[in-house]
C-alpha cells in the first residue's frame, strides 16, 4: 500500500511472502517480511527531468534475520506522450544492485503498454538476471 503525504512525498508498506516450496515447508507462515519505503521526489518538473530517491526497509517477521534496506534513485522524462523512466538500487542482503529501463507509451484513456528491460548485478554473479518487484516512477510533468 502506498499513500502519498504530499505532491513530492510518498509513504508505502507492504508484507513479502515466501517464494521457495521448501521455506514455506519448514514453517507454517507465509509472510517472512514487513517493507517499509519513503519516496521523495527532488526535482518535480520535466525540465530537465523528474528525479526521486527512495529507501526501503525490510524488517524481518522472522527472528534470526536481519534488517535490509534498498536507497534507490529514479529518473523520468516526457518526450510527448512518450515517459522513459530508468533506476538503480542497492540490494544489501544480496550484495547487488538492480537497474530497470523502461517506456510507457499511453494509447487512448486506458491503454499504457509498457516495455521495459530489469537487470541485477550481484558479487556472485555479474549476468543480467530477471527481477521481480514493483517500481514507482516519479511523474514527468511539463
Amino acid at each position: 500500500m502506498e499513500y502519498g503525504v504530499t505532491n513530492r512525498l510518498q509513504v508505502g508498506v507492504d508484507l513479502s511472502s515466501q517464494n521457495y516450496e521448501e521455506e514455506i515447508s519448514q514453517d507454517s507462515s507465509k509472510w517472512n517480511t514487513v517493507n517499509l519505503g519513503v519516496l521523495y521526489q527532488i526535482v518535480e518538473s520535466n525540465s530537465p527531468f523528474a528525479l526521486s530517491a527512495s529507501i526501503a526497509f525490510g524488517i524481518p517477521i522472522k527472528s534470526g534475520a536481519q534488517v535490509d534496506y534498498q536507497p534507490t534513485i529514479l529518473v523520468a522524462k516526457t518526450l510527448h506522450r512518450l515517459q522513459l523512466h530508468a533506476s538503480v538500487e542497492s540490494v544489501r542482503d544480496k550484495s547487488s544492485f538492480q537497474y530497470n529501463l523502461g517506456s510507457v507509451y499511453p494509447i487512448h484513456r486506458f491503454w499504457f503498454p509498457t516495455l521495459e528491460f530489469n537487470g541485477q548485478e550481484s558479487a556472485w554473479d555479474r549476468s543480467p538476471l530477471p527481477h521481480s518487484g514493483t517500481l514507482s516512477t516519479p511523474s514527468a510533468r511539463t
